[in-house]
C-alpha cells in the first residue's frame, strides 16, 4: 500500500499489479476502484488520486467521484453515488495499510503532497511533468478547431463529459 487512513481508505496496488483505491462507506462496506497496470518495479512513477464530491441533486445523484492518474494520465475513474464515506480522525499513513503485517510498501518515495481542494486534470499533469524522477514525454500540442469543439459539445451520455475533457486535453495539452 502506498497510503492509508485507518479503516477509512487506502491506495496502492494489488498482487496482480493493478491500481486499487478502497474506501469504507457509512455501512463500513468497502467500495472499490481497481484496474489498470502500474509501471514495472524499479521505475519511478507519479501517482495521483482525486476524490471529488458529486452533487447533482436535480438528478438525485449525490456521492463521490474517484479518479486515479499515473504519470499525469487518467487511468481509472468511477462515481460512487448514494454513498457516504466513513470519516475518522485517524492519521494518514504512508507505506502502510490497515494491517502492518500484511500491507506494506517496499521502495522509495521522493515526494508526497496533499491538497485541500480538487485538482484539475491539467494541474495533475503539470505536477507529474514537474517531477524530476519520472520520465514523461510530452507530445505535440495543437489547437482544436471551432467545428471540432462544437461537435464534441453535442455528445451526450454517461461518459460524454469524460470524452470531451480527454479529447480536448489531448489536443491542447499534448498527446504522445
Amino acid at each position: 500500500m502506498l497510503f492509508s487512513k485507518g479503516d477509512e481508505w487506502l491506495f496502492g496496488r494489488s498482487a496482480l499489479g493493478e491500481l486499487v483505491f478502497l474506501f469504507r462507506d457509512e455501512n463500513r462496506q468497502f467500495q472499490r476502484l481497481s484496474g489498470g497496470k502500474t509501471p514495472p518495479d524499479g521505475q519511478w512513477a507519479h501517482y495521483a488520486v482525486r476524490v471529488a464530491r458529486v452533487s447533482r441533486p436535480e438528478k438525485g445523484e449525490i456521492g463521490w467521484a474517484l479518479n486515479i492518474f499515473v504519470n499525469g494520465e487518467l487511468m481509472l475513474g468511477r462515481e460512487f453515488l448514494h454513498k457516504k464515506a466513513l470519516n475518522t480522525h485517524d492519521d494518514v499513513r504512508f507505506g502502510l495499510g490497515p494491517d502492518h503485517a500484511k500491507w506494506y510498501f517496499c521502495g522509495d518515495m521522493s515526494a508526497v503532497r496533499m491538497w485541500r481542494r480538487e485538482l484539475t486534470d491539467d494541474e495533475i499533469e503539470k505536477d507529474a511533468l514537474s517531477s524530476g524522477k519520472v520520465k514523461i514525454a510530452g507530445g505535440a500540442k495543437c489547437e482544436l478547431t471551432s467545428e471540432f469543439k462544437a461537435s464534441i459539445e453535442k455528445l451526450s451520455g454517461e461518459d460524454a463529459g469524460w470524452l470531451r475533457r480527454s479529447l480536448s486535453r489531448a489536443a491542447e495539452g499534448g498527446a504522445d
